[in-house]
């Protein structure tokens, strides 16, 4: 019997698995399952019951007997969302990261959380899309003490839905555009990606749960066209962003209960939704029934092991095997034969270096003259010292500055001028310089209502000494229209 690898998809409220091995080039999905958890171990911290649980259920009633196991976690409490920043270095992306994070309740603290981000450059401006991913140190280090207490062996981890791009990556045509619609039971994910790059990633609060009402099995049409039109509006905003069209969309869901939810949204959107399969790699037992899409993310993660196929998401800033005490272990007993090799050399070296200790005495009253020499010659460096300390203060002040500018909410402030802007105005163009002055320059069709659009920005929390810079009077296709620019302070928290 070929080696197995047990896949495990985990949330609070129970967890999915998927059961792989090897054949040839073809990956085969032997087994897959789902169960609920009898209550919610993970809020109240109960370990050994759940352990019971799961052996009783993964060991005696499903038979599965695999030791090799690849975690993945699909919760609310794990964050991924996407930003949008001028070019900086690592640590500061990593500040902007770290602050977004601890805005969220859940994770208040730096020592609550665990993340990982890949940074995209945009093309012709000098800025970079970066998407992060945050996950709760309480419950990675809860499930990882039930793997470890199952007696399996953790081979890696992953986060729905990133670990999908382990099997669309392989799969894709470079140059295209692919977008996948994850609905899980109360999340949905829209991902849009091409061969090796994702593109952009949305998070919506409506899960399958919402849209099927499981006591009349029936559709919510009325959740569904919410959903849908959420979708929609994620498409339109990328095609009209980026200037490019999508190729294929892919729907994961549960279709085993609602078959035809993808030929509904296909026809609610316009647009054709296909199901992810057939795959070029993967393959079904002959004891399987129909494949439910569901479990795909399971079975994705178990991917990456057998396929040796990875995303950009570096997962082992959040965890890997070298932090475990089997790899610890090990390294500590090859570090003990290295050891006393080493310590056996020392003691010959020590001998033989004893004999060159006079010598090096020399040496260093040699150096000593040396040194007292140069130190007659640092008083003029001390001063380009003191000049350098100066500067440094300043920049400090410049940086500090911008820091806090980066912790701005940027969504909060263009919601605030959107919510205010009169509907016959619009605004051409949105500047922000490095001192925290804001451009805007724009249209309208009357002085009224140009005039009135500043004077509701002058009490804006958010803005501070609003005052034009320019309005003038011209004409756009024989309709006269005032041309006005604006410009503002942006007030930063001390």
């Amino acid at each position: 019997m070929p080696k197995r690898i047990l896949g495990l998809e985990v949330s609070e409220e129970g967890l999915k698995y998927a059961l792989l091995y090897k054949k040839g080039r073809t990956l085969v999905v032997y087994k897959t399952g789902e169960y609920r958890f009898s209550k919610n171990y993970f809020k109240e911290k109960d370990i050994d019951s759940l352990v019971k649980e799961l052996q009783q259920v993964l060991f005696y009633e499903e038979r599965i007997k695999c030791r090799r196991v690849c975690l993945s976690f699909s919760s609310k409490q794990i964050v991924l969302h996407e930003i949008t920043l001028p070019k900086m270095s690592s640590s500061e992306i990593e500040e902007v990261i770290k602050g977004e994070l601890e805005r969220i309740p859940l994770f208040s603290r730096e020592e609550n959380f665990l993340y990982t981000y890949y940074t995209y450059p945009l093309e012709n401006v000098r800025k970079n899309r970066v998407i992060y991913v945050g996950i709760s140190k309480e419950l990675l280090n809860f499930y990882i003490q039930i793997v470890k207490r199952l007696g399996l062996h953790l081979e890696f981890i992953e986060i729905t839905p990133l670990n999908l791009l382990n099997f669309f990556y392989p799969q894709l045509e470079k140059n295209k555009n692919y977008s996948f619609i994850l609905l899980e039971e109360s999340l949905s994910y829209i991902l849009i990606f091409q061969k090796n790059n994702c593109i952009l990633c949305y998070t919506a609060n409506t899960g399958f749960r919402d849209i099927f009402k499981f006591k009349n099995k029936q559709v919510d049409n009325l959740i569904f066209n919410s959903w849908a039109d959420e979708i929609k509006r994620i498409y339109k905003f990328f095609e009209t962003e980026y200037k490019r069209s999508i190729s294929e969309i892919f729907l994961i869901w549960n279709n085993q209960i609602l078959p035809d939810l993808n030929e509904r949204l296909s026809q609610y959107l316009g647009r054709k939704i296909d199901t992810p399969f057939p795959s070029e790699f993967l393959d079904f037992s002959s004891k399987m029934d129909e494949f439910n899409y569901k479990y795909l993310p399971v079975v994705s993660s178990v991917v990456r092991i057998l396929k040796e196929t990875t995303h950009e998401f570096n997962l082992e800033r959040i965890w890997s095997r070298t932090h475990t005490f089997q790899f610890i272990l090990k390294t500590l007993v090859f570090s003990l034969v290295y050891i006393l090799a080493v310590g056996g050399a020392g003691v010959f070296s020590y001998f033989y270096f004893q004999n060159k200790l006079e010598n090096l005495n020399s040496t260093r009253k040699s150096l000593l003259q040396k040194i007292t020499f140069l130190e007659r010659k640092t008083k003029k460096l001390e001063a380009e010292r003191q000049r350098y300390l100066m500067l440094r203060k300043e920049i400090l002040k410049q940086a500090t500055f911008i820091k806090k500018l980066n912790r701005i909410s940027w969504s909060r402030i263009f919601a605030e001028i959107g919510k205010v802007l009169p509907a016959d105005c619009w605004i051409r163009s949105f500047h922000v310089k490095e001192n925290g002055e804001i451009i805007i320059e724009g249209y309208g069709f009357s002085l009224e209502s140009v005039a009135g659009f500043i004077k509701i920005l002058d009490k804006s929390k958010y803005l501070d000494d609003v005052k034009f810079t320019y309005l003038k009077e011209r004409k756009i296709k024989d309709k006269p229209v005032v041309n006005f620019g604006l410009r503002a302070i942006i007030k930063v928290k001390t």
